[in-house]
């Protein structure tokens, strides 16, 4: 009977034998296949670090009939009564140490008390060559016969020589990716904070909703229920997307998380109980899959992504937003600017620069002076920034004077008026005035203009 079929399996249980001396410092899923739940049978590690059994050979194991009743220490292969005769009368394996099955699971612990220390397998290019030399070119371990051959013109060592330093260079990569790990851990509870808050503040909205809803029934039942439908699935609109943006931002936390923790959880393990072999075997696959993992970017977290309130309807709107609406940011602008006009602007031209912007009907026009009504109690940011008097700007001769500018912080409340006198004869002017609004949980950003003061002297 051939003796190829026993390889894998003798190799899977001395793996799990030495590998229980250590039990205690190794996680039990470490050792476990993720497919048939079963410790490795001949592991094999992937590109992206996660080690599976070869083809899970659980099944091609349970098929063979004879029994193993000794040990190759040399071929670490489980060998049946036929096996065992084969394998001393071959010229190679003669010499080889052989140990009974039940002399080997009472003493291989004690003589073998870490896996590190187990034999350099074999070349698979040459026969009866180990696998001690370390090409450093191909990142490789090779065996004498492979140093003379394919890899005469490459650098290379010996490889206990150079384990040292493989397991350092680990190591310094598993130092660079730990921070990382905290990082994501980190963002991945500011995802969750966010999340409840976006879900609490969606609610609280939504409730908003209702009772202003209910308040205004009375007087447009049919007309209040159809806003208040569009408003909740406006509502609804924001937070799913604003959901699945977390979603998405936990989900890439989540995996990102999980491939630094896999990684250097398996890296950490190999540093610490691999043979170095194993370290010097996956060292080009662990540094590359670490270095991909630290070179990606960190997923930017919005402040106000979980931004969501209801702001009710004020007597100065027009019917048609009976309620109110939903703001999904804090702030909201508007632009205006007299466009060069000559004198002061009337109601009619003041109200066309306002149409269709967030704040419409918040200016009106007084005796030539644009009073602004404040939608919220809070502190505003006010920068305003006049402009020097004159017809054209071809000619210079006729710009006189330097318009005044302001800059400040001032806390109003909700209906006082701002009060802005609108220039009389200028040109077009792109100068504005930025107001911006920071409430408790409301904010607000407005953009004014006004025509140029004093009058031109040709």
């Amino acid at each position: 009977m051939s003796a190829v079929p026993k390889v894998s399996k003798f190799k899977v249980q001395v793996y799990v034998i030495m590998a229980d001396a250590i039990l205690s410092q190794i996680s039990g899923d470490f050792l476990e296949c993720t497919i048939c739940l079963e410790p490795f049978k001949d592991p094999k590690i992937l590109p992206c670090l996660h080690t599976f059994c070869k083809g899970c050979l659980e099944k091609f194991i349970a098929k063979q009939e004879e029994v193993a009743t000794c040990g190759c220490v040399v071929c670490e292969e489980f060998l049946c009564d036929e096996c065992d005769r084969a394998h001393r009368r071959s010229k190679r394996t003669r010499n080889h140490e052989i140990i009974e099955v039940a002399e080997l699971k009472e003493h291989l612990i004690t003589k073998t008390s870490s896996v590190k220390s187990r034999s350099l397998p074999m070349c698979p290019k040459h026969e009866d060559e180990k696998l001690k030399f370390y090409c450093e070119t191909c990142l490789n371990p090779i065996c004498r016969d492979c140093t003379v051959l394919q890899h005469i013109d490459h650098r290379y060592g010996l490889l206990a020589d150079i384990v040292s330093d493989v397991r350092a260079m680990i190591e310094d990569k598993l130092e660079a990716a730990r921070p990382k790990v905290e990082e994501y851990q980190d963002l991945t509870n500011v995802v969750t904070e966010k999340q409840a808050e976006l879900g609490h503040k969606s609610k609280k909205a939504a409730d908003d909703i209702d009772a202003a809803a209910e308040k205004e029934i009375k007087y447009y039942n049919g007309l209040v229920r159809r806003n208040q439908t569009e408003l909740k699935e406006k509502l609804a609109a924001i937070t799913a997307a604003r959901s699945k943006q977390l979603s998405a931002t936990a989900d890439s936390v989540e995996s990102t998380l999980g491939c630094l923790s896999s990684t250097v959880d398996f890296s950490q393990k190999v540093v610490e109980h691999g043979s170095d072999f194993d370290v010097t075997n996956v060292y080009a696959d662990v540094t590359a899959r670490l270095e991909s993992l630290l070179k990606g970017p960190t997923p930017d977290i919005l402040d106000d992504i979980s931004y969501v309130v209801f702001e009710p309807r004020t007597e100065s709107k027009e019917r048609e937003i009976i309620l109110g609406d939903i703001f999904d940011s804090y702030f909201r602008t508007a632009k205006f600017t007299t466009l060069g006009a000559t004198g002061r602007l009337g109601p009619a031209t003041l109200g066309n620069h306002y149409r269709g912007q967030d704040h419409e009907h918040l200016v009106t026009l007084h005796d030539g002076i644009q009073h602004f009504t404040v939608p919220k109690t809070g502190t505003y940011r006010i920068e305003l920034a006049g402009a020097a008097a004159g017809w054209g700007v071809y000619n210079p001769k006729s710009a006189r004077g330097r318009g005044a500018e302001l800059r400040g912080t001032f806390n109003l409340k909700q209906g006082e008026t701002l009060k802005i006198l609108v220039g009389q004869e200028g040109v077009e002017n792109t100068n504005s005035c930025s107001v911006c609004h920071q409430g408790r949980q409301q904010a607000a950003h407005y953009h004014r203009g006004w025509g140029r003061g004093g009058a031109a002297d040709p």
